[in-house]
């Protein structure tokens, strides 16, 4: 039995027991109830923190300002749209006339077989000049090397010949020996850099022989020597002789040359017009700025429908007695860089120039190899330059910075072709052959546009 009170107060002890159990199950529930109400307050606090959190409020603006100016900016975009579509319908229908001749134009110019045509001509025009023995040509710089061997070819092919340079002993020479092989031929002594001396030669080619036919610009001067140990006034001479020497022959010969309706005028550059040489900063420069001039010039004489024909002759190293007379600060005299050519591979592109209209030709196969080169691999060419071409431009032989040279005055002397380099140079190319036969470069400019056309086509396919 539970316990009770009696009637004196004592309490029974069973209900006692009963009434803490019932406040401890009391106690639990409020405890939970109030551990709910902590969550249930905790994850109100924590959406309100979510609600106001300034990132995601920020978040929240930027979206919506991003909505709405993407929809304005369609908006925006719809009617520029329509607007412009209405302006382009307008200048079609005002345009239409001028852009069906510009078509027209483009596509007579564009002809698939006229760029073919040009693509394998080698630049060789299709024009024609005089046989050489009907002419009259001018050869300047042709006392030595290149020059004078070039004059004694168009004398043997029955050339009326005036020759210039600053030697009068190299020309009278000269004249003598093209008299004695039946040939005619006139000396006038000019320098180069001189334009009044220059045109002074081709009045006097008119005056004796009637006229000019072709003009073949040769004189050049060099010095071997750093940049830095070039003086301006060595550099200026350079670019005198070199550079403004041809302009002077071309400005002196484009009067006659119009005169007689037709004729070509022939400049000797150099492979450095492409690819220059440590030790010739000022040769290299007058070289590579010959391009530039002559490929301006060409523009404006095809542009005027003139056929008078630029070209622009590129030959590699050859053994002429330049290397004796150019001015050096190595120590030691200077040589062409190897491969080296004997003068008349030069002499036969130039003659070759003289009747079949050429824009470009090289003399000599290692000029089209470094040319070729220095296109495909820049960074390869000058690596393989700079390791062998300093040493390579160098002989075994002293020679003085204050040995004569030719920077300023002649070297009064007879007069020579051929340098001192003629037991390591080759007198035929077949590079020259390519250049000089039609059928012979136009079948390896075919191939090669055969197989350039393979390269891209294979590379199509792999995409």
């Amino acid at each position: 039995m539970g316990e009770t009170a009696d009637l004196n107060g004592h309490h029974n002890m069973p209900e006692k027991a009963e009434e803490t159990q019932a406040g401890q199950q009391d106690a639990a529930e409020i405890r939970d109830d109030i551990e709910a109400t902590r969550e249930r307050m905790s994850a109100t606090i924590d959406a309100i923190q979510d609600k106001l959190n300034p990132d995601k409020i920020k978040a929240q603006v930027g979206e919506s300002l991003r909505a709405a100016t993407v929809g304005k900016a369609k908006d925006l975009a719809h009617l520029v749209g329509e607007k412009a579509h209405e302006f382009s319908d307008k200048a079609r229908e005002a345009a239409g006339p001028v852009l069906q001749n510009v078509q027209h134009t483009m596509q007579d110019k564009l002809d698939p077989d006229s760029v073919m045509a040009s693509a394998i001509s080698g630049g060789e025009k299709s024009g024609s000049l005089k046989p050489l023995n009907e002419q009259v040509v001018v050869v300047f710089g042709a006392s030595s090397g290149i020059g004078r061997e070039t004059a004694l070819q168009f004398a043997k092919s029955g050339a009326k010949v005036v020759v210039a340079a600053r030697g009068k002993n190299g020309l009278d020479s000269l004249v003598e020996d093209i008299q004695q092989q039946g040939g005619e031929a006139l000396a006038v002594v000019a320098d180069a850099a001189d334009f009044n001396q220059v045109q002074n030669v081709a009045h006097q080619a008119a005056e004796r022989f009637g006229g000019i036919d072709t003009w073949v610009q040769t004189a050049a001067i060099s010095i071997y020597a750093r940049f830095e140990d070039t003086t301006p006034e060595e550099f200026r001479r350079v670019l005198e002789v070199n550079l403004l020497g041809q302009i002077h022959g071309a400005l002196a010969a484009l009067p006659y040359l119009r005169q007689r309706g037709q004729g070509a005028l022939i400049h000797v550059s150099s492979v450095e017009s492409t690819v220059s040489l440590p030790l010739q900063s000022a040769y290299g420069a007058s070289k590579h700025g010959m391009t530039g001039f002559l490929d301006s010039l060409r523009l404006e004489l095809e542009d005027e429908g003139v056929p008078i024909y630029v070209t622009d002759v590129k030959p590699a190293g050859i053994n002429t007695p330049l290397f004796n007379n150019a001015r050096t600060k190595m120590g030691v005299k200077p040589q062409p860089a190897p491969p080296v050519y004997q003068p008349g591979v030069v002499a036969e592109v130039i003659l070759h120039a003289a009747v079949h209209p050429t824009r470009e030709i090289t003399a000599g196969g290692a000029a089209q190899a470094f040319i070729l080169s220095r296109r495909l691999s820049p960074a390869l060419t000058d690596a393989v330059v700079r390791r062998t071409m300093v040493k390579g431009q160098q002989t075994n032989e002293p020679k003085a910075p204050d040995a004569p040279d030719n920077m300023f005055q002649p070297i009064n002397n007879r007069g020579r072709v051929g340098g001192d380099f003629s037991a390591q140079a080759k007198g035929k190319s077949l590079g020259n052959f390519i250049e000089t036969h039609g059928a012979a470069r136009k079948a390896l400019k075919v191939a090669a546009l055969a197989a350039a056309f393979l390269i891209v086509t294979r590379a199509g396919r792999t995409r």
